[in-house]
C-alpha cells in the first residue's frame, strides 16, 4: 500500500494507505450529474477516473513535540458492508502496513479514533 509524508509547521504527518478500491460505478452516488465526473479538478485521479470512484481505507500518523498520534476512523476490519462487497468484511494486515510505513506499534504514544 502506500504512504505519503508531509511537513505541516514542526509537524510530520504521513498518510498510510492501508487498501484502496478502484472502479467503484458512479451509480453508488445517483443524484450526482454524470458530467460533474468528467470535469478536471484538484480530485481526479485521486478519487476518480473515467470508470469509477477510487476510495482508501486509510489512516494518518502524526509526529508532532515528541509524540507519535495515530488518526483511525475505525472504518478497517470485520464490519459488514453489505453494499459494497469488495470491502464487506475486509480483512487487510494493518500492523505489515503500519510498519511499511516505518511505524511500529510501541512507536504510537496515542490513538484517536474519529
Amino acid at each position: 500500500m502506500t504512504s505519503d509524508r508531509l511537513r505541516l509547521g514542526n509537524a510530520t504527518l504521513t498518510r498510510v494507505v492501508e487498501t484502496q478500491v478502484d472502479n467503484i460505478p458512479f451509480e453508488t452516488f445517483p443524484y450526482t450529474p454524470r458530467e460533474v465526473w468528467s470535469e478536471q479538478s484538484e480530485f481526479t485521479s485521486s478519487y476518480w477516473t473515467e470508470d469509477g470512484w477510487r476510495i482508501a481505507m486509510q489512516i494518518w500518523v502524526i509526529e508532532v513535540d515528541g509524540l507519535t498520534v495515530l488518526v483511525d476512523t475505525g472504518a478497517g476490519n470485520d464490519k459488514t458492508r453489505p453494499l459494497m462487497a469488495v470491502l464487506d468484511h475486509l480483512q487487510t494486515d494493518f500492523l505489515a502496513v503500519l510498519r511499511r510505513a516505518g511505524f511500529a506499534p510501541d512507536d504510537i504514544d496515542v490513538v484517536v479514533n474519529t
